[in-house]
């Protein structure tokens, strides 16, 4: 069975994170908006979704990328609530 990413667990978060680290990273060319999503894949997912979506969405760059793991500090979790709002 294979472990969700969106488990509230975070020992399971992490296992997922180590079995499929990437997430899409996207910008679209007409607003300027960019954005990482949320779910995980492994190489061969991330880059075959990336071509799919690059052909069927041509306004907007996506790429794989492999995110920098959450911080604990809730200071940094601060910041970025607050710059959210």
């Amino acid at each position: 069975m294979p472990i969700k990413s969106w488990s509230q667990d975070s020992g399971l978060l992490e296992v997922t994170i180590d079995m499929k680290p990437y997430a899409i990273h996207w910008k679209c060319s007409v607003t300027g908006r960019l954005g990482t999503g949320t779910m995980r894949f492994n190489k061969k997912e991330a880059e075959g979704l990336v071509k799919e979506l690059n052909e069927k969405y041509p306004n907007i760059d996506h790429e794989a990328v492999i995110p920098p793991q959450a911080s604990t500090d809730p200071a940094a979790t601060e910041s970025i609530q607050s710059l959210s709002s």
